[in-house]
């Protein structure tokens, strides 16, 4: 009998390490990028007619000036959404955006990114905006500094370019590669305090679309 329990304990430990490495599986799949042009999902956490369209919105160099709509969708009664997304204006070379504590390559410094859109998308319901939707491993926007919180961007670059380092200012370390197009980044929190963070391309499947109301 002990040796009975034994094994059921050993199986059982054995499908949780597999449901924990499948939760944290890493694919191409798992990108809501595709062509470098689309960006498309399905929201998991909203009942049906909470929200009927989301719309990134992109605000200008001085926030006073106003904002614009770069891409807008419907969102089906099941959650799904498709963004088409356009080549942006206001792009800017890749260099500058690192701080002088930056430390670390760039592959093509001469790239230019757009880098407005980042981790949230407005939602609206009879065109009011309600809330946001963000890909992200939190169920709670009040979560989103907790240790390894992880939530998506994205990001349009106009060549392939790679940047690896550091960025002892605010403490993020950058490993990515961005193709011509749009891409996905994850920033993941990897420490405490704050401003221990890294930025990568690797999405895995804890990454959900959720919706967070205003």
């Amino acid at each position: 009998m002990k040796n009975l329990v034994k094994i059921k304990l050993l199986s059982l430990a054995l499908i949780l390490c597999a449901c924990e490495e499948q939760q944290l599986s890493t694919d191409n799949n798992l990108s809501s990028i595709e062509n470098g042009r689309t960006l498309s999902g399905t929201i998991v956490n909203i009942d049906r007619g909470t929200i009927d369209s989301v719309a990134i919105i992109c605000y200008l160099n001085d926030w006073a000036v106003g904002s614009y709509v770069l891409s807008r969708s419907a969102v089906s009664s099941s959650g799904k959404f498709t963004l088409s997304l356009p080549i942006p204006s206001g792009l800017e070379k890749i260099g500058k955006i690192f701080s002088s504590g930056f430390s670390g390559t760039i592959s093509d410094e001469l790239a230019f990114v757009f880098q407005d859109v980042g981790s949230e998308i407005a939602a609206f319901k009879n065109g009011v905006e309600v809330g946001s939707i963000v890909k992200c491993n939190f169920l709670h926007s009040d979560n989103r500094n907790n240790l390894n919180a992880a939530k998506s961007g994205f990001i349009y670059s106009d060549r392939k370019t790679s940047v690896k380092g550091t960025d002892t200012k605010y403490g993020v370390t950058y490993d990515f590669t961005l193709q011509k197009g749009w891409n996905e980044l994850v920033k993941k929190k990897t420490a405490n305090p704050d401003y221990n963070q890294s930025v990568s391309n690797t999405v895995t499947s804890d990454l959900q679309w959720r919706y967070f109301a205003h």
